[in-house]
């Protein structure tokens, strides 16, 4: 297993797991539905901004994959990583709010789902 993927997997689930921890929640599996009503305006600003960039992270994760060069000295998945650990500090202000918690964890394994079905 490549080091730089490792590394990338570590970080966002690290990311999630710190999410969670931090209102004393382990493993909380994301419904397939949502209400967008439970949330606030500034949650919800918070979700769309951060499901673009897990969709341009997917759409950087494929074009690695379907170049065969997964990982290799690329800077813009290096980037994803330490660009998951930016999001983390404010996601963790939302975290209090259940809906909040359940869609911000079923975007981050979206994105940890296709690396690791990548690989």
């Amino acid at each position: 297993m490549s080091d730089r993927r490792s590394f990338l997997k570590q970080v966002l689930t690290t990311a999630g797991v710190a999410a969670v921890s931090s209102v004393g929640l382990s493993n909380t599996k994301a419904p397939e539905t949502f209400n967008s009503d439970l949330l606030s305006e500034e949650e919800q600003s918070f979700l769309t901004q951060f499901k673009t960039w897990v969709d341009d992270c997917s759409r950087l994760v494929e074009h690695e994959q379907q170049q065969n060069r997964w990982l290799k000295d690329n800077q813009g998945i290096m980037e994803i990583a330490e660009q998951a650990q930016d999001w983390m500090p404010k996601a963790q202000t939302y975290m209090h709010n259940k809906e909040f918690r359940k869609q911000f964890l079923a975007l981050s394994d979206h994105l940890t789902n296709l690396i690791e079905d990548k690989h």
